[in-house]
């Protein structure tokens, strides 16, 4: 199976991963090191050194919360279908609807920790050359590191890229592969590498919130922002303006009434007065997401055995980067099968993601 599990799974590979055979129970943390903050400091030559300072290593706990399975019926007749070397095709939509499933689970987490949004919803992106490196743009004002950036976009975004020539044709990028694949599988193209996902666009239901303004002056650079007199909800992943301001910022946490909302780092890029309207983007899809892969962390563990199970076998993959269970018992004349996967995911670091609107 682990061709088929490859084939499909697109946002697992391009993250900041942590996999193994080790088998872990649900609720579980696993701590996932994230990019140190670094400094330079004068030297001062003398005969005393100055004093060391201990080493810190940052990280985030991301927990084991999420636990699915997908399960499928084989007759003696489809084992021996495996026996000859094919996967009988209930098999195969079970395993692509486990991974489906994960990947549009780190695709949301990435939209919901951004810190910006370029694009205008309800607008296929990518009509032209500058909507695709608007992305790379703001991934480097926000001084996300160059290596190790991806776009990730669905099929309309993706049909647009292709009819982009100076994207696509091998006269302007010295690759074929884009146009005679038909597809972006990454494809490195104005400093990131760009890929397909089947999986994507991801729709975005807006909160209802309205009437908010800002309570009180805030700075540029601030992330957290006090809001008063509006009603209705504020969501993670909604898209907002400020009065004055045209920038997309993302919300990573909410409220449901006047109150603090936080918006991604590296925070407001214009400062707010007493009094400025916030705007909430309407329902939207985001059609594409531009990102550093320390920027979303993903953690899969195989579950823990039982002894009333006639058989169970975990799978690690490193080049999936996912750890799944499988498990087998017998029923009247036919084997049930259920392959599952135990895994966490979130946004880690906001100044590395993108949403593209569409």
């Amino acid at each position: 199976m682990l061709p088929q599990l490859r084939a499909n799974s697109v946002m697992p590979r391009l993250v900041n991963t942590d996999y193994s055979p080790l088998a872990a129970n649900p609720t579980t943390k696993i701590r996932v090191p994230t990019t140190p903050a670094a400094s330079v400091g004068a030297i001062s030559p003398g005969a005393t050194a100055p004093a060391n300072v201990d080493s810190t290593y940052p990280g985030v706990d991301i927990t084991l919360d999420q636990w699915y399975a997908s399960e499928f019926y084989l007759t003696d007749k489809d084992k021996a279908e495996i026996g000859a070397g094919r996967i009988p095709q209930r098999a195969a939509a079970s395993l692509a609807a486990v991974v489906d499933h994960i990947d549009a689970a780190i695709y949301t987490a990435g939209k919901n920790y951004a810190s910006r949004a370029v694009g205008t919803a309800t607008t296929t992106p990518f009509a032209t050359l500058a909507l695709a490196v608007d992305p790379m743009t703001q991934l480097t004002l926000n001084k996300a590191s160059k290596m190790g950036r991806h776009v990730v976009s669905g099929a309309l975004a993706s049909a647009n890229l292709l009819s982009l020539a100076t994207f696509a044709e091998s006269t302007f990028t010295g690759d074929v592969s884009a146009m005679t694949d038909g597809a972006f599988n990454g494809n490195r193209r104005v400093g990131a590498q760009w890929w397909e996902n089947q999986n994507a666009p991801v729709s975005h239901t807006a909160g209802g919130g309205t009437s908010y303004v800002a309570d009180g002056a805030h700075a540029i650079g601030s992330t957290d922002i006090l809001l008063k007199t509006g009603t209705g909800t504020v969501l993670p992943g909604d898209v907002v303006t400020f009065a004055g301001d045209t920038r997309k910022y993302v919300v990573t946490a909410g409220t449901a009434a006047a109150g603090t909302i936080s918006i991604g780092a590296p925070g407001l890029q214009f400062g707010l007065d007493d009094g400025d309207a916030m705007t909430i983007t309407a329902t939207h899809d985001v059609d594409a997401l531009a990102f550093q892969r320390d920027s979303i962390a993903f953690v899969s563990r195989p579950s823990m055995g039982s002894a009333a199970t006639a058989t169970m076998q975990a799978m690690s993959d490193p080049i999936s980067g996912l750890s799944l269970t499988m498990e087998v018992s017998r029923q009247h004349y036919q084997d049930k099968w259920s392959i599952s996967v135990l895994y966490g995911t979130a946004g880690v670091q906001s100044e590395g993601i993108i949403q593209v609107l569409g």
